[in-house]
């Protein structure tokens, strides 16, 4: 057996599953065998266009699996392992690589074509692909294929997060409650925080924010955000508001969230934006507020290695944020239903078919 089931994209809208070779290890690889696969908005905006492809691809960079073939080279990964691994390819000679800022890597490369520049490998929506082996992290039993692929969206919260510098008992907004508002929700409370509130247009998502703890959920379309959550503050606001909602609302729920932030406040931008949008900021909101606008982008190792050890407490209700799971043969499907944002996080079962 040489060959593969992989869904290839070509171009806006146009993917399309065809028989490929299985790729091989260098002496430091290890091929894995995918188990599932999560749909990212860096995948949906490839998808629909909003990012080109310049060549065929095949995307996908969130995934679990099996240790299928081990390079010649590799003596701490063994074949049948249950294993996630970081898709980000370093090339640990840059200047960032060299301050141990790898995340800002200047020939950062990755699985599936979840970084432009540097060594990009086919990706996660295949039946198996290759990583450099001191990459891999391995699963304990107990946690679940689909849990396990969550390691890494859950290492760029953490990022983000951590980046906003949170102190228990802090009140964090979230501005977006899709997978990625879901995660912050879930780590927020992990890390401390007093109260949550999420703002959601979607009336699902905004039940299942509260299934999720979330203390308050506002109806943006019902009630204007900043004055609830000032109000729900006794006129202060939040100490972080992450926004999360990506695409073309980020540039004005990033203005919305400055409005809502206390005093000495963060504001993350944490989803990009697509197409790309511009925003109006009043600077005396920064100035007179003292307030931090950041941004968060990927995530270092260690930063990976601990959201791999939070996953694997079992402390976090990942299971409720799958809203669907389709074999490899319906991932056109499975693009549709995460760019009609008609459930939450949508997951590929390569092998599903078989």
């Amino acid at each position: 057996m040489n060959k593969m089931r992989a869904a290839v994209l070509y171009g806006p809208y146009d993917v399309r599953i065809e028989e490929v070779d299985i790729p091989e290890p260098d002496a430091n690889e290890v091929v894995i065998k995918v188990k599932a696969t999560g749909i990212c908005p860096t995948d949906l905006r490839k998808y629909t266009g909003d990012v080109l492809v310049k060549r065929p691809i095949i995307l996908g960079h969130e995934f679990s699996g099996v240790v299928f073939k081990v390079g010649e080279d590799v003596s701490d990964v063994k074949e049948g392992e249950r294993v996630i691994a970081n898709p980000f390819l370093y090339c640990h000679k840059c200047h960032y690589c060299r301050e141990g800022r790898f995340k800002h890597c200047i020939n950062l490369g990755a699985v599936g074509g979840a970084a432009e520049f540097g060594e990009r490998y086919g990706g996660s929506f295949a039946e198996y692909l290759r990583v450099p082996s001191s990459n891999i992290y391995r699963i304990p039993e107990g946690v679940s294929w689909e849990e396990a692929a969550l390691v890494e969206p859950l290492a760029a919260c953490l990022n983000g997060l951590s980046l906003c510098d949170p102190k228990p008992g802090d009140t964090i907004a979230i501005i977006g409650a899709g997978p990625i508002g879901m995660l912050h929700l879930q780590l927020s409370r992990f890390m401390g925080a007093g109260w949550i509130i999420v703002s959601e247009l979607l009336e699902h998502r905004r039940r299942k924010a509260e299934e999720l703890g979330a203390d308050f959920v506002i109806d943006p379309r019902s009630r204007d955000p900043v004055k609830a959550v000032r109000e729900l503050t006794e006129g202060r606001g939040a100490d972080i508001v992450i926004v999360a909602t990506g695409r073309s609302e980020e540039a004005r729920c990033t203005e919305q969230g400055l409005r809502m932030a206390a005093r000495g406040g963060v504001v993350n931008i944490f989803a990009g934006t697509w197409p790309e949008t511009l925003m109006r900021v009043d600077p005396n909101i920064i100035h007179y507020r003292e307030i931090k606008l950041i941004g968060s982008y990927l995530y270092n190792p260690e930063t990976f290695l601990k959201a791999a050890r939070i996953v694997f407490s079992g402390r976090l209700k990942l299971r409720e944020i799958i809203s669907h799971i389709f074999p490899l043969s319906e991932i056109r499907e499975g693009f549709e239903v995460a760019r009609d944002r008609r459930g939450l996080k949508v997951m590929i079962h390569p092998e599903a078919d078989q």
